[in-house]
This record gives structure tokens, C-alpha cells and sequence, in this order.
């Protein structure tokens, strides 16, 4: 439902003393846990089942405006997110040979596209005026998004080794913090917002369910 790429895409040389010809990419994660590794691929599948669920609610319940003003400023505010990410991460490159994305919203918190993730699913839920949902949605993106971030984080200490080490001792997974001076004070190869637009178009569809029956009823 919504995919995303833990990684920014400039290419990296060869180490040195490697021959130039050997063409160099990133470790496959059959090392990771199978169970984790099974939760970041189906991460947007097991998370689809509580929009299904607003959707359902939608028809039944009788939304207030200010339930669907608030779902809908929760959501905008995890459309941002994404987008913000996505103009310094360029995660549907399909290269893996890439540099570790520390710039933008990663300057704050590791994981900035899963929280954006789940303020969109939060957001979309709430419009319902279902309160319960909306805590069911938001604890099982917690759950899900918590697991799958250990299989991204081992590949990315697998690939990225110390660089990947200092990035998460100076940087918090999820709860974002003010940049010290240790991080990256600059970010280099950021994509337009036209470019990240076209990219993150299709993440108001998520609403399409769950808006239509807020409207004919």
C-alpha cells in the first residue's frame, strides 16, 4: 500500500585495491531473522487491513466534521513527511549501490518514513470518528514498522558498517530530537518537489475507501 526504500541513491566506488571491473553492491539479507525479514516485505500488506476496516466504519458510523477535519490534518501532516523524506531519499531507485541517507527529516529521527506512514493510516482512520480504530491503527503500525526496522537496520549496518554505527548512536529511531553538531549540517542531491510529487501522487488514494462513504452518506 505504501512502499518505501530504506536507502538514498548515489552510487559508491570500488574499495580500494579491488579491481575497478568487479562491480560492487550490497550484501543479500538472507542473514536477517526470516521472521523480520517477512514483516519489511509485507510491511503495506499487514498494515492494509485497518483502512479496509475504516472503510467498513465509514458506512456505518456518522462522522463528524471536526473527526473528519482532524483525521484529515493527521493525515497531511504524514503526506508531508513521506514527501519531505522522499526529496532526500529517493527510495524507489532500484540500485542498491547508495550512500546512507543522514540529511532532511533523517537529521531528526532514523525512521521518518514510518512515522509519516503512520500518520497517514492514523490520519485516515480518524476521519471514521472512530477513536478506537485510530489507536488500533496506530499501535499496529507500531507494532509492524518496529519489527521490520530491525531487518532494515542489520542490512544497513551489514552495508554501511561504522558510518551506519555513528548514524544511530547520534540519531534516535523514532522519537526525533534536535540535530547535534555531529550530524550532517547539509544535505547535498536533494530531488525538486516536482520530482518528489510525481513520486508520492498516489498516497492520497489511500483516502478513496474510506472518503466515499463520508460523502454519500
Amino acid at each position: 500500500m505504501l512502499p518505501e526504500h530504506p536507502f538514498a541513491g548515489t552510487p559508491t566506488a570500488a574499495p580500494q585495491g579491488m579491481p575497478q571491473s568487479i562491480e560492487v553492491v550490497a550484501p543479500r539479507t538472507s542473514f536477517a531473522p526470516a521472521l523480520m525479514e517477512r514483516m519489511y516485505r509485507s510491511r503495506g500488506t499487514l498494515v492494509a487491513p485497518v483502512i479496509v476496516a475504516a472503510a467498513v466504519t465509514a458506512w456505518r458510523s456518522h462522522a463528524r466534521m471536526i473527526d473528519v477535519g482532524i483525521g484529515s490534518g493527521v493525515f497531511l501532516l504524514g503526506w508531508a513527511g513521506r514527501m519531505w523524506s522522499q526529496r532526500h531519499l529517493g527510495y524507489r531507485l532500484r540500485s542498491r549501490r547508495m550512500r546512507l541517507t543522514t540529511c532532511g527529516p533523517y537529521r531528526w529521527v532514523r525512521n521518518p518514513v514510518y512515522i509519516a506512514n503512520t500518520l497517514v493510516v492514523t490520519g485516515t482512520t480518524l476521519m471514521t470518528g472512530a477513536y478506537w480504530l485510530a489507536a488500533a491503527a496506530a499501535l499496529l503500525c507500531g507494532v509492524v514498522y518496529s519489527l521490520a526496522v530491525r531487518h532494515e537496520e542489520a542490512a544497513l549496518g551489514q552495508w554501511y558498517g561504522a558510518t551506519h554505527l555513528a548514524f544511530v548512536v547520534d540519531t534516535p529511531r523514532w522519537i526525533p530530537s534536535r540535530p547535534s553538531s555531529r550530524r550532517r549540517p547539509c544535505c547535498t542531491g536533494a530531488r525538486s518537489w516536482m520530482h518528489v510529487a510525481l513520486a508520492e501522487w498516489h498516497v492520497p488514494l489511500v483516502l478513496v475507501p474510506v472518503a466515499i462513504p463520508l460523502v454519500l452518506r
